[in-house]
């Protein structure tokens, strides 16, 4: 069984748009990338000859019926009859898993956004619900060997105990307020996840640069953490500004 790596700096989703912005300004410990396309290009042998590790997304069945359906739909109708997450739905998203990891992949970031605005998932719910399906999803990815993380958007630790007891090794945190990231961190470590994240998009370009620096770096010594962006970088002017962070702040940890 393959091991999340315990320490690292990356960035999630910016390909294709942040390709040239990376090979011009670091080499990233691992990159996101989404599974339909990991499969469909070649990145897998461009990641290895740079040794990126390749963290490759999928997203959960409640995701999927979202797309399909938009988030209150879809979110209403699990409420109702939490089988339509089951299924053929289910069993496409566990191939996807397999696929990703007979590929190639390094992790898998299993996605799913449980705090979407007028879409909330209660957390008895998700426990209850959520979690078996999670858990199948990671069980298809250690069966391959292969580590998985835990993505969504806002403050999951509520979460972070039962996703660890399901075989989660990690978990990308996604807050827009750099206190709270603090707080993640430290909660996710608690559970013997290791924190993904700790550059937060939003506000990224007010933000001075040393206070995110700062932030980088303390997380990044704090105990096992891989930095990377929170998932939220909006064109290329934010994603030059996460690279000088990243930048900076792996030459303040490695001197």
């Amino acid at each position: 069984m393959r091991t999340l790596m315990q320490q690292g700096f990356g960035f999630s989703w910016v390909l294709p748009e942040g390709a040239e912005l990376i090979k011009k300004s670091l080499a990233p410990s691992c990159l996101f990338i989404d599974s339909e396309q990991f499969a469909q290009t070649n990145a897998k042998h461009r990641f290895e000859k740079r040794g990126i590790a390749a963290f490759v997304s999928v997203a959960a069945p409640l995701s999927v019926l979202a797309h399909e359906r938009g988030w209150a739909v879809a979110v209403e109708a699990a409420k109702s009859d939490p089988a339509v997450l089951g299924g053929q739905r289910a069993e496409r998203v566990v191939q996807a898993v397999a696929n990703a990891c007979d590929q190639g992949a390094d992790a898998i970031v299993i996605c799913d956004e449980l705090f979407m605005p007028g879409a909330q998932i209660d957390p008895f719910f998700a426990l209850e619900h959520l979690m078996p399906c999670y858990q199948e999803l990671v069980q298809a990815a250690t069966t391959a060997g292969i580590p998985a993380v835990f993505h969504t958007q806002g403050d999951a630790r509520g979460l972070y105990p039962a996703l660890a007891g399901v075989g989660f090794a990690g978990v990308h945190v996604a807050h827009p307020q750099p206190d709270r990231v603090r707080e993640l961190f430290s909660a996710a470590r608690e559970s013997k996840l290791v924190p993904v994240g700790g550059i937060v998009g939003e506000g990224i370009m007010e933000r001075p640069l040393d206070e995110a620096v700062a932030l980088a770096v303390e997380l990044a010594q704090g105990g096992p953490a891989i930095i990377c962006d929170d998932g939220t970088l909006e064109g290329e002017d934010q994603m030059a500004r996460a690279a000088q962070v990243l930048t900076e702040a792996r030459r303040r940890c490695h001197g």
